[in-house]
């Protein structure tokens, strides 16, 4: 059995090196920019092999021989910096040694914050806004004041990045802009998250961000139809003119207007829109055995007399026969919808008489068929399928002198 040789010394234990950072101290104030020494110290039984600084982290140098001394300069948008030092002896055994400075803002350091809108999570209508003169919270479709302070001196230009959109740089104060709050179609808008970073001519920069809460604006329209006035009639083959109005004009994106089939969009106020109602039929002349109105003159045609044989019509309006409907859609911005409606009764248009053209002349014998009456009503006439210039008014009986233009 192997005895151990009480007489003989006992190995000495490997011990790690021993670092210590001599300079600066711990919690030393240091500001933006400036250049530190530091100073660290170390010794083990068997050597020290190396020391190694790193800053925020990072290592910075390795040095294998004494002084171990490095300099460091304080980065900018930082209120604390770690820096560390680690020795490593012959054998491979490291230990370290860190402090931390803290940074203090110098008179004179590029700064900016960023003052309106304010950072936000509720969605109440309570708190303070950035629109001009309203006490509500900021909601779709409002233009808003983006405003940041800035510090520091020389040159320096401002960029917000709003929802990860660069703005155009502002390079002079005041440091803001407007800014157009989008519309959406959540019930519950995203934030507007704002970042604004300053740059000085050394190219340097400093940001700060906000997270703003975005409520939905809701609108109310109320579209109306004011043209056709309600109770209103209209003939076959008249322009119809169609306005509607809102409770909001400007906040309305754009009106639909449906009417005899088709849609046509209005973008801007007024919002009027017109429409010819299908032109008359050509249904052969109407008799009667009641006294007629006799209508005779010349009749031009393109600017030349009309010439032989061209027809010459004269339509008279009879009884409610059909009617039109028109609708109206007005849309908000925001998203909302209003629709309006009105059917207006259209009178068909009775072909009351017609003619042929001769040596650039015609006699029209326009006749009332039963169960009409024409007495007062308006004769317009077409010469050649063109609409005539002129009108004439029926009377029983009566002999109207009336030259006619039409093309």
């Amino acid at each position: 059995m192997f005895e151990p040789d009480e007489g003989a010394p006992t190995p000495e234990a490997d011990r790690p090196p021993v670092i210590r950072i001599t300079s600066p101290s711990s919690g030393t104030v240091v500001s933006t920019n400036d250049v530190v020494t530091v100073v660290a110290e170390a010794k083990d039984d068997h050597g020290v092999n190396s020391v190694t600084f790193s800053v925020a982290g990072v290592d910075l140098v390795t040095l294998a021989d004494a002084p171990y001394t490095v300099e460091v300069k304080v980065p900018l948008g930082v209120s604390s910096l770690a820096i560390k030092a680690t020795a490593v002896d012959a054998n491979g055994n490291e230990s370290s040694d860190a402090i931390t400075l803290r940074v203090a803002r110098r008179p004179g350091d590029l700064g900016i914050k960023i003052t309106s809108p304010v950072a936000t999570t509720d969605r109440t209508t309570t708190r303070p806004s950035t629109v001009a003169g309203s006490s509500e919270a900021i909601a779709e479709g409002d233009t808003i004041l983006v405003r940041a302070e800035v510090t520091g001196t020389g040159v320096v230009t401002v960029v917000f990045t709003i929802n990860g959109v660069d703005q155009t740089p502002v390079s002079a104060p005041p440091y803001a802009m407007r800014y157009f709050v989008p519309y959406t179609s959540s019930d519950s808008p995203p934030s507007l998250g704002i970042t604004a970073t300053a740059t000085d001519s050394t190219g340097e920069n400093v940001r700060d961000s906000v997270s703003a809460t975005v409520v939905r604006k809701v609108t109310v329209i109320n579209v109306k139809i004011t043209e056709p006035a309600a109770g209103a009639r209209a003939t076959a083959g008249e322009t119809v003119r169609i306005r509607a109005t809102t409770d909001n004009d400007a906040a309305v994106a754009f009106v639909t207007f449906s009417v005899g089939g088709v849609d046509t969009v209005v973008i801007s106020a007024p919002f009027t829109h017109t429409y010819t109602l299908p032109r008359r039929a050509t249904a052969a002349a109407a008799t009667s055995n009641i006294p007629p109105n006799v209508f005779v003159g010349k009749a031009t045609l393109d600017g030349a007399v009309a010439p032989d044989g061209t027809v010459v019509i004269a339509w008279i309006a009879g009884t409610n026969s059909t009617s039109l409907l028109i609708k109206v859609t007005a849309t908000a911005d925001s998203g909302e919808t209003d629709s309006a409606s009105l059917s207006l009764p259209v009178s068909g248009a009775i072909n009351a008489g017609q003619a042929t053209v001769s040596n650039g002349e015609f006699v029209v014998t326009a006749s009332q068929p039963p169960g009409q009456s024409f007495a007062g009503k308006t004769v317009t006439f077409t010469v050649g399928g063109k609409d005539a210039r002129q009108t004439g008014t029926w009377q029983q009986g009566g002999a109207t002198i009336l030259d006619l233009t039409a093309g």
